[in-house]
């Protein structure tokens, strides 16, 4: 597919349905005749619960370089715009010239390709200079890849004592429906400057639960010296692309990484530091994603203090990280998301309702959740998430529910 337009924006849009998952894009005439005055754009977009996300290797850029004194590409340039889950757009810097950005490997769905070019026409004038040059254009090839192909995000080890390094980061196994994840060195201590990734994926249309167990990063609410976040395996920026850390390790210029301005996680995303003893509102240590991919990232810049050193060595407090993450079949409402009709005689009572509801949306064990109240009066209580799990979890030793809610380790 090629890019032209005499006047106006064209844009086009292509969707890839069924088997073809990748296509090509390219400037008109390119790579012999050159390009004109243009201004065009594509539109990729998967078929809604394909689960799959785009990739871009540009094969060939052959445009009008950036400017000297500012640096910028002012005539002739691509700009690509991913769209993420939210509906939020993501565009990057103009890129023009004859370096090649580095494969783009998104987690999205959705991307707009635009192309301008502004310089007069069948000739393109090298900047400050009075020669002329005729510009290929560029080439690139989209292909649209099933998520679960994109693996986890390198992690970087780069305490000098190598102990630890086969804890840093990994991903499960699939058909996995509950493990626990725990920092390099736990119980005992945790290495100073690494950046630890783990990839947890369930199915398409599942989702995760997590509850932090054990959480003892610092004596104080100090996110400098370690800090553990729980990111939407769907935020943009999420890359497992790992050429991009090598050409960062190894000060490689040859190749450009693109930017797409600054970075931003999705609001579903949390971050934990300091220790459980901040963290005291239940709920708190918890997390339930909206998708079948989450990121765990432990991020350190310095080891425990010696006092945490101490208490370890004293009472075995442990020290790091330890979570328990869960594939969750569906979130189940609880009794105030259905008011019930008390004006017909015939109607059931609200449990016997809500066993009705539960046992439709759940083909497996439904948490019984309980209430927990807000103050120390009882006064005000609401009820607890009820999570959908799969039936082998249950009386399996491990409690797979929320917080607080042992009801599937009951009556075994």
């Amino acid at each position: 597919m090629s890019l032209a337009s005499n006047n106006q924006t064209k844009l086009r849009k292509l969707m890839v349905i069924k088997k073809k998952g990748y296509g090509f894009i390219s400037s008109t005439g390119y790579p012999k005749d050159g390009y004109e005055r243009v201004k065009c754009a594509v539109n990729l977009e998967a078929k809604e619960g394909s689960g799959l996300v785009i990739n871009i290797k540009f094969l060939d850029l052959d445009l009008e370089p950036r400017y000297s004194r500012s640096d910028q590409c002012l005539r002739d340039y691509i700009v690509l715009t991913f769209i993420d889950r939210e509906g939020l757009e993501h565009t990057s810097e103009r890129i023009c010239g004859n370096q090649k950005p580095e494969l783009i490997q998104s987690m999205q769905s959705k991307l707009r390709v635009l192309f301008i070019a502004t310089s007069p026409p069948l000739q393109h004038y090298l900047p400050n200079t009075n020669t002329s040059k005729r510009w290929k254009g560029f080439k690139l090839r989209f292909d649209f890849v099933k998520e679960e192909t994109i693996s986890v995000i390198t992690s970087q080890f780069n305490d000098q004592n190598k102990r630890y390094r086969s804890e840093c980061g990994g991903a499960n196994l699939p058909n996995t429906l509950s493990e626990n994840i725990q920092s390099p060195g736990f119980p005992s201590t945790y290495p100073p400057n690494v950046n630890c990734f783990w990839l947890i994926r369930v199915v398409p249309n599942k989702r995760i639960y997590i509850k932090i167990i054990d959480l003892e990063l610092s004596p104080t609410l100090d996110y400098e010296r370690a800090i553990l976040s729980l990111i939407d395996g769907y935020s943009f920026g999420i890359s497992s692309e790992e050429e991009n850390q090598k050409i960062n390790e190894n000060n490689q210029k040859s190749s450009k990484i693109l930017n797409f301005g600054s970075p931003r996680r999705d609001t579903k995303s949390i971050s934990f530091y300091g220790n459980k003893s901040y963290y005291t509102e239940e709920g708190s240590l918890s997390y339930l994603s909206e998708s079948n991919r989450v990121i765990i990232q432990f991020m350190t810049s310095d080891g425990p203090t010696q006092n945490q050193l101490a208490e370890y060595k004293k009472n075995n407090s442990p020290i790091g990280f330890r979570l328990l993450w869960t594939e969750v079949l569906s979130l189940i409402a609880t009794s105030s998301d259905f008011p019930l009709n008390t004006d017909n005689e015939n109607s059931v009572s609200q449990e016997e309702n809500l066993d009705v509801i539960t046992s439709d949306l759940c083909p497996g064990f439904v948490c019984l959740g309980g209430y927990f109240c807000l103050d120390s009066q009882s006064s005000v209580c609401v009820e607890r998430n009820r999570l959908c799990i799969n039936e082998t979890l249950r009386c399996d030793g491990i409690s797979n529910c929320a917080e607080n809610d042992d009801s599937d380790e009951q009556y075994c």
